[in-house]
């Protein structure tokens, strides 16, 4: 049996586990990327594979080459970005508990606070962020991204609004709705505003939220506008951000400072009016955790931000509904919100067409991907090897010059 360590010089470097890597370095990769792959060959493979050069062999197969470093990193970083979401889920789920303390302050007034102590936390975060200044004025300062997320950050503040009115006003349970609804509704939206085609099962899906909707507004004696309003303020806005989208923070902080400035104008005015709960509180604590909302909001943004490249778009489609199913709990088993048996039904259908969405949605990407993979194969000018052929009278020295090999021959 043959035993070789080959190091072979791919173009690309994907972790895979089939294989075990220990000490292989691609010829002319950089430092960084080690890998060492033993490859056993089958038993009928003649020993005249083998050039008088031990350091080549003459096997036309193609070894991935890969790096243990970067394996382990990206596993680590994988785990850490499930992490990060998660907890970035949980505490935007878990954000009623902390806006409901606040029942006691103006919804408009706990925006404003909310804008302005977000931007001062984030500031600090940008300013590191960004590395060259004249670079960032020239590719995000341009007239089409400042129209553009103007109106995406007023989007913005008007969905926080809705949310903030229903979590204050005992409507938890059907800002979670809202929540649940944004998927589907920005596929409706997508219909609407550019034309695209629903794929057969978005019909079923789309079908069964209708039918979820009906059934809830029948049970509260109207329509859920709060809960539909909030879906579609969330799915208008993450459509108009595609029009021109810019990388997470620099997105977040050009709305921040968009909705700063009437904010901190707001909260200047009520001051002078003397309305203002901000300083004027008897209860301390409660100046305390308008300060705070800045931080509730852009902890999980950031930690959002931080594991969103890192996961996988599967896991992402299932750990995106921990938010709304999170709030959905709050509202019903912590302020023991009204929740009939015709809304359990109406939000069963809901659940049930985000199944048949998200499974959709799966299988659509692993499609696309598929599809990506073949045009890519078809395409590739990477390395080639030529077909082996044995001779039994005379013995093949085919080199492959590609690879850097040692070679241990065990009878």
């Amino acid at each position: 049996m043959l035993h070789g360590r080959y190091r072979p010089c791919l173009r690309r470097y994907r972790p895979c586990l089939k294989y075990q890597c220990t000490d292989i370095r691609p010829r002319n990769a950089p430092s960084h990327i080690i890998c060492d792959i033993e490859a056993v060959f089958p038993n009928s493979l003649d020993k005249t594979i083998l050039s008088d050069d031990a350091h080549h062999v003459h096997v036309p197969l193609i070894i991935p080459s890969f790096s243990l470093e970067a394996t382990t990193m990206a596993l680590s970083s994988a785990q850490v970005g499930v992490v990060a979401l998660v907890l970035a889920c949980v505490l935007f789920g878990a954000s009623p508990l902390f806006f409901y303390q606040l029942q006691a302050v103006p919804s408009i007034q706990v925006l404003c606070h909310q804008q302005v102590w977000s931007f001062v936390v984030l500031l600090p975060t940008f300013v590191c962020h960004v590395p060259d200044w004249s670079v960032y004025c020239a590719t995000v300062l341009t007239r089409r991204n400042l129209s553009i997320y103007f109106v995406s950050a007023m989007v913005l503040g008007g969905s926080w609004l809705t949310y903030l009115l229903g979590v204050m006003h005992g409507n938890i349970v059907e800002t979670s709705l809202g929540y649940f609804m944004n998927p589907i509704l920005g596929v409706v939206l997508a219909v609407v505003v550019f034309k695209e085609a629903l794929r057969p099962w978005q019909y079923v899906s789309v079908a069964l939220a209708l039918s979820g909707i009906l059934v809830i507004a029948v049970a509260y004696g109207t329509f859920p506008f709060l809960g539909v309003g909030l879906g579609v303020l969330f799915a208008t806005y993450a459509m108009i951000k595609k029009l021109a989208p810019l990388p997470f923070m620099d997105g977040v902080m050009l709305e921040l400072t968009f909705l700063v400035v009437p904010c901190g104008a707001t909260l200047l005015v009520l001051e002078a009016q003397g309305t203002s709960v901000f300083l004027h509180s008897a209860d301390t604590a409660t100046n305390w955790l308008l300060v705070a909302s800045g931080v509730v909001t852009v902890v999980p943004l950031l930690l959002y931000a931080y594991a969103a490249p890192l996961i996988s778009f599967t896991l992402f489609s299932f750990l995106q509904y921990l938010d709304p199913s999170l709030t959905f709990v709050i509202g019903v088993w912590v302020y023991h919100e009204e929740f009939s048996t015709s809304k359990l039904v109406g939000f069963v259908c809901v659940w049930v067409s985000l199944l048949v969405f998200t499974f959709d949605a799966l299988a659509a990407a692993r499609e696309d991907e598929a599809r990506a993979l073949v045009q890519a194969s078809d395409s590739d000018d990477g390395l080639v090897v030529p077909d082996l052929v044995l001779e039994p009278s005379t013995p093949t020295t085919l080199k492959a010059t590609d690879f850097q090999s040692s070679i241990d021959v065990n009878e």
